[in-house]
């Protein structure tokens, strides 16, 4: 697993200009990038194309922070460790 904290100067295109990405180094699926602004996370990552990787697409979604909390995390310790993470990453 890797992280990067700007997805663009891996010249991965302007569009993901102030994104940060988590990966496992594979295909372009492998990829999920992310940008904080408060409460809300903008995720986007690539979605395969019928007949291949290749004939694929970026999607961009939406999501809270307080959403991902309450699907993932069970105390809080866990949603103040991930809160840390996000703020730190969205400052850079």
């Amino acid at each position: 697993m890797y992280y990067g904290d700007d997805a663009a100067s891996f010249d991965l295109g302007k569009n993901l200009a102030g994104y940060s990405f988590v990966t496992a180094n594979g295909d372009p699926t492998s990829y999920i990038y992310y940008k904080v602004n408060g409460d809300n996370v903008t995720y986007k990552q690539w979605v395969p194309g019928e007949d291949s990787v290749a004939d694929g697409h970026m999607e961009t979604k939406n999501i809270s922070l307080s959403r991902l909390e309450n699907d993932y995390y069970v105390n809080q310790d866990q949603k103040n460790g991930e809160r840390k993470i996000f703020c730190v990453n969205s400052e850079t």
